[in-house]
């Protein structure tokens, strides 16, 4: 009822931030928005939600193409940034990361804190042979197949953590508890450069 509420007194586009689950994602396009953000809000309202990253495929799949999707959260570097767009993210938006350089530099530790996150992007895309952000892809990238539907992870509620499970070079996985905001969803998700014509102009 809000959101057709804000639809009759605004007649721009509607994007809304928050959701995090395909349900929501596609209630959202039945009312019209134009986009949506998926943000878990810094996992400050609830230090136990999923990450960002994990959210994301399944609202990508949930759209389906009907509204622009973008990211909010955990972006520190570079490589979340291809790996959100691999995923199927727009843009992704760069939350606290740009607070950090406010409060170290001000207007020019904003200005750094992007141009550190632009060369990092730049950087990750000439190691994964990729000539632009326009050609990032699933082909990039390999997470678990699971993340497109909402199915809970083991362990997550109880304990407000999320459970990752790491595979390093053919060692036996390991279980390791992180925050929510920081890390498994990183431990999970591995880019696959590529060799590829386009690449080696």
């Amino acid at each position: 009822e809000d959101l057709r509420w804000i639809r009759e007194a605004w007649g721009g586009p509607i994007v809304i931030k928050g959701l995090m689950i395909g349900d929501d994602a596609r209630r959202a396009v039945d009312e019209g928005a134009q986009g949506v953000v998926v943000s878990n809000h810094g996992g400050r309202q609830l230090d136990c939600v999923y990450p960002t990253l994990r959210a994301l495929p399944e609202v990508v799949a949930a759209v389906n193409g009907q509204c622009e999707v973008l990211l909010d959260g955990g972006i520190r570097r570079g490589t979340d940034i291809a790996k959100a767009l691999c995923m199927g993210a727009r843009a992704v938006l760069i939350g606290r990361a740009y607070a950090y350089g406010l409060g170290a530099g001000g207007r020019a530790g904003v200005s750094r804190t992007i141009q550190i996150l632009r060369a990092d992007l730049i950087r990750a895309l000439k190691l994964l042979g990729c000539p632009s952000v326009g050609e990032l892809d699933e082909s990039y990238v390999t997470y678990p197949a699971e993340w497109r539907s909402h199915a809970m992870l083991p362990f997550a509620a109880m304990f407000g953590y999320s459970v990752s499970v790491i595979h390093i070079y053919g060692i036996n996985p390991y279980i390791i508890p992180v925050t929510t905001e920081f890390g498994w969803s990183r431990a999970q998700i591995s880019l696959l450069p590529r060799l590829r014509p386009s690449s080696m102009h």
